[in-house]
């Protein structure tokens, strides 16, 4: 095993270069390879709804919340009911003055 290593050292040692090359040709093998990484959110296959109560509650909120459901378009059918005045809201809102 140390005479494996020592001739290893030595090439490296005597023939530079090629350490080099072969950094240079790992460093973009690796480059390459990370363009095509993919990282999927297949979460729901490793935990089950039973298991993690989290998974049905957050299934619950997506369904309610998630907007893939519903139109982008705005919904022109509803039509305003009332309209508080500003100064009616402005009276409620406390103020709070500091020193400065």
């Amino acid at each position: 095993m140390s005479d494996m290593r020592d001739r290893l050292y030595n090439i490296a040692l005597k023939r530079p270069w090629i350490v080099l090359l072969l950094a240079i040709v790992l460093v973009f093998a690796t480059a390459y390879a990370v363009k095509n990484l993919v990282i999927k959110e297949k979460y729901k296959i490793v935990f089950s709804s039973a298991e993690h109560p989290e998974m049905s509650a957050e299934k619950t909120m997506q369904g309610i919340y998630s907007n893939t459901t519903k139109s982008s378009q705005p919904d022109h059918t509803s039509r305003l009911v009332s309209v508080t005045p500003r100064s009616e809201l402005a009276s409620k809102v406390p103020v709070i003055r500091e020193k400065l």
